[in-house]
């Protein structure tokens, strides 16, 4: 089969063999994947893996051998528990002593075929397309971030980065009737973007001063709840600058580069600090299948999977948000 293959300094595409699915994983045949931040920390140097490897844990699929559990089209969540280490033990299963994670450790889905353990398998309804449902892994991570910061009353938020994370994370905000909404950025196009999704405000901190005009929208408090989705070293300081005492600031950025910061802010203002990864897929699927959530307008580009690279630089140059690779065609019925 074709796969994109990460060799350690680049991806390579490369007939390699067809998986061959045990009897607790399915085989799935994939039709479209999208390219996230952590395929392009990994194919960028800065976060590291075990090459060989084929990357890619954002993808709609249909399951390809009979399968009498499951069929039709499905996402995977990323994360492979062991099901029986202290943390699967106690329901946190994406912290799992020997949790496997989909194109990070072990084969993912920039490939024709991909094998998953059928537990990690959510069928997707006739209500969620192909495209949106690409969309469901990211979604739940967002979605997750509220789970642990919950917003309660009508904080403001303010969200750093108005990328896929930064603008899903909007979308959820406000579908859990977030007070004032603020997006900042360094790009018209993208702040635009965050208005026409639901955001109060936005602010595009080449030509202003991210803390002062945070200050003037909160009468000098600072905001409520801040999400730092910039994908950017910088961004926790800045997180920590424009926070209010004993408010919270919910990471999102996994580039895997170190963060240098100033914690006399954490000290001082009693910050809480959340971090926040993986989240519920019966939930994001849920949003999608309500239209609470678009996601249409995040897609900036589609390719197929021997245009992969070319779709990296577009990354690189930060001409794209989401880029779905299409890979097999979809089973009429």
């Amino acid at each position: 089969m074709k796969a994109a293959v990460f060799d350690g300094s680049e991806l390579k595409i490369s007939d390699v063999e067809k998986p061959a699915a045990s009897k607790d994983e399915s085989l799935i045949k994939v039709l479209k994947a999208g390219i996230c931040g952590t395929d392009f920390s990994i194919v960028s140097g800065d976060f590291k893996v075990q090459p060989p490897l084929i990357l890619g844990h954002e993808f709609v699929g249909e399951v390809e051998e009979p399968e009498e559990r499951i069929s039709g089209r499905v996402v995977s969540e990323i994360n492979i528990p062991c099901g029986s280490c202290f943390f699967c033990s106690n329901g946190m299963p994406s912290h799992c002593l020997r949790r496997k994670a989909l194109g990070i450790t072990t084969d993912g889905a920039f490939a024709e075929y991909v094998k998953v353990p059928f537990k990690n398998l959510h069928v997707l309804p006739e209500s969620v397309s192909t495209e949106e449902g690409v969309f469901v892994e990211p979604l739940a991570a967002c979605i997750r971030s509220f789970e642990l910061a919950p917003i309660k009353g009508k904080p403001t938020v303010a969200i750093l980065g108005p990328g896929t994370v930064g603008l899903l994370t909007l979308q959820v905000a406000r579908a859990l009737s977030a007070g004032k909404i603020i997006v900042a950025g360094t790009r018209w196009d993208r702040l635009n973007l965050s208005k026409k999704l639901g955001a109060d405000i936005t602010i595009n901190v080449k030509e202003e001063d991210l803390p002062k005009r945070i200050f003037e929208e909160t009468n000098g408090v600072g905001a409520d709840i801040v999400v730092e989705a910039t994908g950017r070293p910088e961004g926790a300081g800045e997180a920590l600058s424009i926070v209010r005492a004993r408010g919270t600031v919910i990471m999102k950025t996994t580039s895997g580069l170190a963060s240098v910061v100033d914690l006399s802010d954490l000290v001082r203002k009693e910050i809480a600090i959340q971090g926040s990864r993986c989240g519920p897929f019966d939930k994001a699927i849920e949003m999608l299948s309500r239209r609470e959530v678009s996601v249409s307008p995040l897609i900036t580009h589609r390719v197929k999977l021997d245009e992969i690279n070319a779709a990296f630089e577009k990354i690189k140059k930060r001409e794209a948000i989401k880029v779905l690779i299409e890979i097999c065609d979809e089973t009429k019925s």
